[in-house]
């Protein structure tokens, strides 16, 4: 029970910071994309590098776009990447802020 606990707990300090709060693929994909802002990607390129369907990727996207979250370049390829908007902005902020306090409370830890 105990080997359980910690490789679930393992798991989670994996996991990228709006994943690990609010989990889901919606989380993970917005996530890739605050955090790899100034690129980006097809849905291909994004389902290869979070090993997420394509079903689920583009219908994530045409969400996250319907809450202007993310934009796509309209041309082909068509590429996905976050919108620069206040919103956006503070999930960015959000995310670099909960990913910084995670480096400071692991290197007390040591």
């Amino acid at each position: 029970m105990k080997l359980a606990l910690e490789k679930t707990l393992s798991n989670r300090e994996n996991q990228a910071v709006l994943e690990r709060i609010f989990s889901g693929t919606t989380a993970r994909i917005l996530d890739h994309l605050i955090t790899m802002d100034g690129f980006d990607f097809t849905v291909n390129e994004i389902c290869k590098i979070l090993d997420i369907s394509y079903k689920v990727v583009l219908t994530t996207l045409k969400q996250l776009e319907k809450m202007d979250l993310v934009e796509n370049s309209k041309f082909r390829p068509i590429k996905w990447k976050r919108k620069d908007n206040i919103q956006t902005q503070y999930l960015r902020k959000f995310v670099f802020e909960v990913a910084t306090n995670d480096i400071k409370r692991s290197a007390v830890s040591f």
